[in-house]
């Protein structure tokens, strides 16, 4: 419940992203990422949602604060890391999933409703 979704809301985010890291294509994908300029650290409105990462990914947003600006540096100081910052930015940029999320929630909801 800390990011205002249901067990079966959770199921159909993991599914979205194919179990895997948006970011890095993990396969341990299942930390549920979310925009914390809408939500405080410890929650979320479940609005924000934005998809599925890795720990290690997760964790990279939270070290950069966010910041396409700080992902960007690293691009140009770790070539060897390139692929993965730009991964980030590209993430943090659409917003990952989070309107083709919303949908697939509200269509989930109506079908549960209809049964």
């Amino acid at each position: 419940m800390t990011y205002s979704l249901s067990a079966s809301q959770q199921e159909v985010l993991v599914s979205l992203f194919d179990g895997q890291c948006y970011i890095c294509k993990a396969k341990a994908g299942t930390d549920i990422d979310h925009d914390h300029a809408c939500c405080d650290r410890k929650g979320s409105c479940g609005k924000c949602v934005r998809g599925v990462l890795c720990g290690s990914c997760n964790r990279l947003l939270g070290v950069v604060g966010e910041s396409v600006d700080r992902l960007n540096k690293l691009v140009a100081r770790k070539p060897e890391r390139a692929a993965i910052y730009s991964a980030a930015v590209t993430y943090l940029e659409a917003g990952a999933g989070r309107d083709r999320f919303a949908k697939l929630l509200s269509e989930a909801q109506v079908s549960e409703e209809a049964r």
